[in-house]
């Protein structure tokens, strides 16, 4: 997100994901479900998950 200037309210916009689920996964305060990590992946157009499959 900081690669791109998102900050967490624009996040939400783009990607789909409650503001809230987003600031909890980056403070560290829960994990993403599967379908958190597919809808981050997508509207990142980034791998997440698994990170050694795709090394």
């Amino acid at each position: 997100m900081a690669e791109r200037g998102w900050s967490r309210r624009r996040a939400t916009d783009r990607l789909g994901v409650n503001r809230q689920t987003i600031a909890d996964v980056l403070d560290g305060r829960s994990w993403p479900d599967v379908a958190t990590i597919a809808r981050l992946e997508a509207g990142l157009n980034t791998p997440l998950w698994p990170p050694l499959a795709r090394r």
